[in-house]
């Protein structure tokens, strides 16, 4: 429409007295300490419990969980970085099929790095020896992907969630 003024193909634009909507703010919402503390207690030994720690220790978003490589984290200096993540293709079908890496973050801000505690440096060595007796697993990324990952199956107890869902444990998990 600015183009059409410019050029002067109509006098004015008629979407300049249009009033928009008010955004509404986002109010997000944080488990309790009690809630965190019962959901870490669930998900302990499940195949979600990397993907809930995760999340919870340094408020990282899903794509960047399940896209974290073993080359952004730094044991030695004890410094993990985010500079990548997993996005949907947008194609229709499996979600699994449809996941994609990319090497960079969401925005700018997105790019970031956080301190690891000497607890967290422990899991971490701990996971990373796990995946390697784990010939199955995908030695690039920290949590499992694909379909030995978060998004196949579930625990044998129910996961902790504000909802209540149960999660499903598939066949194939012992």
């Amino acid at each position: 429409m600015r183009y059409a003024v410019k050029t002067e193909l109509i006098e004015s634009n008629p979407s300049d007295k249009v009033e928009l909507p008010k955004m509404k703010k986002h109010i997000a919402e944080f488990y309790t300490a009690e809630e965190l503390k019962t959901l870490l207690e669930n998900v302990k030994g499940t195949p979600l419990e990397t993907v809930v720690y995760f999340a919870s220790w340094f408020g990282l978003r899903r794509g960047e969980i399940i896209g974290l490589r073993w080359s952004s984290v730094d044991l030695e200096r004890g410094v993990l970085s985010i500079t990548g993540t997993v996005k949907d293709k947008g194609k229709s079908g499996s979600k699994i099929e449809n996941l994609r890496y990319e090497p960079t973050a969401k925005n700018a801000t997105s790019i970031r790095s956080f301190p690891l505690s000497e607890s967290v440096i422990r899991y971490f060595r701990a996971l990373k020896k796990q995946q390697d007796n784990n010939r199955a697993a995908d030695k690039n990324y920290v949590t499992p992907s694909g379909r030995n990952g978060p998004e196949s199956c579930g625990a044998d107890r129910p996961a902790y969630t504000r909802s209540a869902y149960p999660v499903k444990r598939c066949e194939g998990c012992s």
